[in-house]
């Protein structure tokens, strides 16, 4: 049986976190679907009423452990639950929350549910730390968002190469670079004295899963304001030929910025995502 992996870094308490993981309310909020019926004691909240969701384990503050039954979704047929796990590591300010699923031997499904957790995890991510559920993000009149897909004639490692590591990263950016790409690593772009972002990387999971954020690092030092901090959600997806770079670029609040802004930002995407397909075809 597989066993799918995926870990996020959060600022905040692990409390805070258990509390999302476990309250009706927050669930609803991040997660989506509730059981109203679910006692979230020995049934946990975050399903709809449909099927029962069994706790098997739970510390607080710590881990929640529960089964889905051999039903829907899943057409390949099995006789055992698949088992879920969500891990909470403090880290003091900030602590990592991983979730490990017990997943049959179906490479399909397997990518699907590992895809989808990264969704899930960025969810939560944006609950906790902003009390916005990604959800949230795709309604156009409140926020923008940006979205590429970048074919390259380089396979998948090259490419998660090409997305961490700063000296390629300052190739297709057009910037000096410093990467620390390990979970909560940081990462600074200088494109001039006055134009600088630093970055956190806040969930990897090579080659295919690599979140980031970054803020307005002049601004938060002169002025203590971030300015518009946004988080960019990069899946690498295998290909005949090479691989795809798909981009989503969350968090250009509308309120905070104007068409002009996102103008700037779609066509430095497109100068960037282009540098990186040249920077593919250039032989080694």
């Amino acid at each position: 049986m597989n066993m799918i992996h995926q870990s996020i870094l959060i600022q905040d308490t692990a409390s805070n976190v258990f509390t999302a993981l476990t309250a009706k309310e927050d669930l609803e909020g991040w997660w989506g679907l509730v059981n109203p019926e679910a006692d979230g004691i020995t049934t946990w909240f975050g399903m709809d009423r449909e099927w029962s969701v069994p706790i098997v384990a739970m510390e607080h503050g710590t881990s929640l452990t529960f089964a889905f039954d051999a039903h829907h979704p899943y057409e390949t047929q099995r006789t055992e639950p698949t088992q879920i796990t969500f891990s909470i590591h403090d880290q003091g300010t900030a602590c990592v929350v991983t979730v490990a699923q017990s997943m049959f031997s179906d490479d399909s499904w397997s990518t699907l549910i590992h895809d989808g957790w990264v969704y899930a995890l960025l969810s939560l991510q944006t609950w906790v730390e902003r009390g916005i559920p990604l959800g949230a993000y795709q309604d156009t009149s409140r926020y923008h968002t940006v979205n590429k897909v970048t074919p390259l004639p380089k396979d998948a490692r090259w490419a998660w190469s090409a997305l961490t590591n700063e000296r390629q990263m300052g190739s297709w950016l057009e910037a000096q670079v410093r990467s620390d790409a390990t979970l909560g690593g940081s990462f600074q772009i200088a494109w001039s004295q006055d134009t600088i972002a630093d970055g956190t990387w806040t969930l990897l999971s090579e080659p295919r899963n690599l979140v980031c954020r970054w803020w307005d690092a002049v601004s938060l030092a002169d002025h203590g304001d971030p300015g518009v901090t946004t988080f960019q959600q990069w899946t690498v997806v295998p290909a005949i030929e090479g691989c795809v770079v798909m981009l989503i670029e969350y968090g250009h609040d509308r309120q905070r910025v104007d068409d002009e802004w996102i103008r700037r930002i779609e066509d430095g995407w497109d100068r960037f995502l282009g540098n990186l397909q040249r920077l593919a075809n250039t032989p080694e």
